[in-house]
């Protein structure tokens, strides 16, 4: 399949790292999940709801650059409509390059985005979502061996299904919801000139017009890891688990690197946190929960030096990433 050997050339390039001024290597790579179970994954107890309240939002972009006139464009892309088990999940690959010498410089951007979601017919013989999964990997790069070239590749990825969960008994439910998220991020800048950026967050955000009754707990102990080599090198891992006061659950990173013409930069950060978290409905209480995974990969050698402003806080990087905008797509999930 093309896509796949497209695929195995990127992480060729990318182990390729060079120390001279030509070539010169940007690439930044992200690859995360999050998997849940509701109430143990079903079938769910007596009275609990949990539906589907709008289509699937998923949008996916790449793009890639590169200055010169033998530049040679090329897409690819596969999509597969599944995503009733883990092993069969519906699948959204696309790529995008432009190169020169027969592929061995240039801009390759690309996306792999997979999801699952699993309905139980429960006591009241109703079905209900007990079990979703969503996992991606982007990858960027800009490479070049041979002519300065400027060049970019840029890639992209928003995904979010809303819930509605609701308490259909006479009295006050208490159930569970148990899941694991991975994340793991680097962003490599060899050479002139050079930038490399990967921005990920996934997590769960809950609303009602009441009170939130929910609570946080790990079910194994928070490991997260940030590296960084070279004075303009970035990284963080971050995770939000006041979920009562905020309403929200997520894991949060970033690695980033450039080289204005002095020193090369290596940045990676990679978390994993396995919860659970207790709710509690009253009768008749309902509240929604959105299930979001948002990141981006973004590589650039430019003709001047690049200079990125630090984020000042996990807040702003959280409100970039998910300020990409969504584009709702009617797909199985």
């Amino acid at each position: 399949m093309k896509h796949l050997l497209m695929i195995t050339a990127i992480f060729f390039l990318i182990c390729t790292k060079p120390a001279l001024a030509i070539p010169i290597n940007a690439s930044t790579g992200v690859n995360l999940s999050n998997s849940l179970l509701i109430a143990g994954g079903g079938p769910l107890p007596l009275g609990l709801e949990v539906r589907t309240l709008d289509p699937l939002a998923l949008e996916l972009s790449q793009d890639s650059f590169l200055n010169s006139p033998d530049a040679v464009p090329f897409e690819d892309s596969l999509t597969v409509i599944a995503g009733l088990a883990p092993e069969v999940p519906s699948r959204f690959f696309r790529l995008d390059s432009s190169t020169r010498n027969g592929g061995t410089e240039g801009a390759v951007a690309s996306n792999n985005h997979r999801l699952y979601q699993i309905r139980e017919v429960d006591e009241d013989n109703t079905s209900d979502v007990s079990e979703r999964g969503v996992w991606g990997e982007s990858l960027s790069q800009a490479s070049l061996t041979t002519d300065f070239h400027e060049a970019s590749a840029n890639a992209k990825v928003f995904n979010e299904r809303r819930f509605s969960i609701s308490n259909q008994n006479a009295t006050a439910l208490t159930f569970g919801i148990q899941g694991v998220f991975e994340m793991n991020m680097f962003a490599v800048a060899s050479g002139i000139n050079s930038f490399a950026e990967s921005v990920a967050t996934a997590g769960l955000w809950f609303t009602s017009s009441n009170v939130l009754n929910i609570q946080f707990a790990d079910l194994a102990p928070y490991i997260f890891n940030e590296e960084r080599i070279g004075d303009r090198a970035t990284s963080s891992m971050t995770r939000e688990t006041d979920v009562a006061g905020t309403g929200h659950l997520s894991m949060s990173g970033i690695a980033r690197t450039f080289n204005s013409g002095a020193v090369d930069g290596d940045a990676v950060a990679t978390g994993t946190m396995a919860y659970v978290l207790g709710i509690t409905l009253q009768p008749g209480e309902e509240i929604t929960m959105a299930h979001r995974m948002s990141y981006l990969t973004q590589a650039k050698i430019a003709s001047e030096p690049i200079y990125v402003t630090a984020p000042g806080s996990m807040v702003c990087l959280t409100i970039t990433v998910f300020g990409l905008g969504v584009l709702r797509l009617r797909h199985l999930s």
